[in-house]
């Protein structure tokens, strides 16, 4: 089985959506890819188990609002 999740994420400004998607974007790997169109990120993630997406997405969003707390913060 393969599990595909679409996770886009859009921000206020460009400069936010362009400092996230910098934090973020280490962490993608074979199973995951992350694109930044201006004032969005788009992060595709594949796994071949429900748990394992779980798991994976929740990881994710939890860097992602690390991410925009540091943002909110330096603006």
């Amino acid at each position: 089985m393969k599990i595909t999740c679409d996770i886009t994420l859009t921000y206020n400004t460009e400069q936010q959506a362009q400092q996230v998607y910098d934090a973020v974007r280490v962490d993608d790997a074979s199973f995951m890819k992350s694109i930044r169109t201006k004032k969005s990120i788009q992060t595709i993630i594949q796994t071949k188990t429900i748990p394992s997406m779980l798991h994976t997405a929740d990881d994710f969003l939890s860097c992602v609002r690390i991410a925009e707390k540091i943002t909110e913060q330096n603006n």
